[in-house]
């Protein structure tokens, strides 16, 4: 029988999490020039600054799931943590599905954020809710 260490699920979920912001979101959107950006992802903000503010804002979420990561691997559930990941993953992946808009053509990366966004969402509430029960 499979049992779920969900202090283990949420660091392998949040390493995940980190590693994704840094090399597929934050990354290209602070450093890519603004037409590979577009090339890359199907738009760029305009102006650039927009992006470049998005990709610092991805950077405080990894400051802030790196937090739980260590708290983590030291046996404490860091709740805030989780909180904060499930909205900005679940919404983002909302965002994403729901307010497309009409004149951006999906494309696989897009859809492939979009999973990933469900994916993390998915393993943080099943972290959370399986850690709860054993931390506590």
């Amino acid at each position: 029988m499979f049992v779920c260490n969900g202090l283990l699920l949420l660091q392998i979920v949040l390493l995940v999490k980190i590693l994704v912001t840094i090399l597929a979101w934050a990354g290209p959107y602070l450093l890519m020039p603004e037409s590979m950006l577009r090339r890359c992802t199907g738009f760029a903000p305009e102006p650039i600054v927009f992006a470049r503010m998005l990709g610092v804002g991805w950077i405080a979420l990894v400051a802030i799931y790196g937090w739980g990561y260590y708290e983590a691997l030291a046996g404490r559930l860091v709740e805030p943590v989780i909180v904060a990941g499930l909205i900005s993953n679940g919404g983002g992946a909302l965002a994403m599905i729901l307010g497309r808009p009409a004149r951006l053509t999906p494309s696989i990366p897009y859809w492939a954020s979009v999973g990933l966004l469900v994916l993390i969402t998915i393993g943080l509430a099943v972290a959370w809710a399986t850690a709860a029960v054993s931390v506590k």
